[in-house]
């Protein structure tokens, strides 16, 4: 068995729980970071109308879109970082990681110029409302523009 009922009644190592805390602490910051931005953008363009709101679910499906695409260069840099760093090749694992902030910079200027040039068509997809579309057509601008940004970040917290 890999658990016993005497481990439950273990109280549990505070300095193991202070460790745990403090690695996860950049990723937590994040979270709430982005959790904060998306409730202050959503609570603005509320009391700006519904065509509004209605741009910034579009143009945040986007941005959710491109972020999952270059999500999966980071959990790769995850993975081979610390396969590198455990076998204590600090070299490999900075030449790793320069590379891997390189293909996520190229991720997101392509997804970021992708997105802006098919903004229209994309838009079309989610409606057929001109003024949700004339919304969006605002806003995706600003998602693409964010794509090198955010792949980078992504990138980081991955490394």
């Amino acid at each position: 068995k890999i658990l016993h009922i005497v481990d439950l009644k273990r109280l549990p190592d505070v300095s193991k729980i202070f460790t745990y805390l403090s690695a996860g602490s950049a990723l937590l910051l994040r979270t709430l970071s982005m959790q904060t931005f998306y409730t202050i953008m959503t609570s603005y363009g509320a009391r700006m109308g519904t065509a509004v709101i209605a741009a910034h679910a579009i143009a945040r499906q986007c941005s959710s879109l491109e972020a999952l695409v270059v999500d999966g260069l980071a959990v790769a840099a995850q993975a081979l970082v610390a396969m590198y760093v455990g076998k204590k090749d600090r070299l490999s694992a900075r030449r790793l990681c320069r590379r891997l902030l390189f293909l996520g910079a190229c991720a997101g200027s392509v997804l970021g110029g992708l997105l802006f040039l098919a903004s229209g068509p994309i838009t079309s997809v989610f409606t057929t409302d001109p003024a949700v579309i004339a919304e969006a057509r605002r806003a995706i601008p600003l998602v693409a523009a964010l794509q090198v940004p955010a792949a980078l970040a992504y990138i980081f917290d991955g490394i």
